[in-house]
């Protein structure tokens, strides 16, 4: 945006470019280029951010006019509006080791749960810190990978 509201247009940048080529010549070296090349470069990846957005919307307006996921029609084309913009994301396996699905979490999660049920059932006041140690390493290991950072 610029000071007065109004957007950026790749092709204003390449106006500007040009206009100081036209003015001062492209003379390599010299901070005119630069800024002459830096423009034409921001030109471009606005021109292909943009697109990219173009995609990802259409694909959300196609959910919300829909109310569906579909992976042919959803999913495939979102993940390639990314790969496109130069977003690359984990791969199936990356991805699954990291999340898992979501029935594996519920299970790991319901496991962890009885096991700090049994433990409050059998605690006694002087074995509270004990306890409460072993309650803290089942919330870890079954929660290690939800605070990983994911490989991206």
């Amino acid at each position: 945006m610029t000071e007065q509201g109004t957007l950026i247009e790749p092709a204003a940048l390449v106006a500007s470019a040009d206009e100081i080529d036209n003015r001062m010549g492209p003379i390599p070296g010299r901070s005119s280029d630069r800024i002459a090349r830096e423009l034409r470069a921001a030109a471009r990846l606005m021109a292909e951010s943009r697109a990219a957005l173009e995609k990802i919307n259409q694909v959300r307006n196609s959910i919300i006019g829909t109310q569906t996921l579909n992976w042919s029609e959803h999913v495939y084309p979102l993940v390639a509006a990314l790969a496109d913009a130069g977003l690359e994301g984990m791969s199936y396996p990356e991805g699954r080791k990291y999340y898992g699905t979501l029935i594996e979490r519920a299970v790991k999660a319901e496991d962890a749960l009885t096991e700090i049920k049994k433990i409050a059932l059998t605690v006694k006041p002087t074995d509270v810190p004990a306890q409460l140690a072993h309650i803290v390493r089942l919330c870890i290991d079954a929660g290690a990978r939800e605070t990983e950072a994911p490989h991206a």
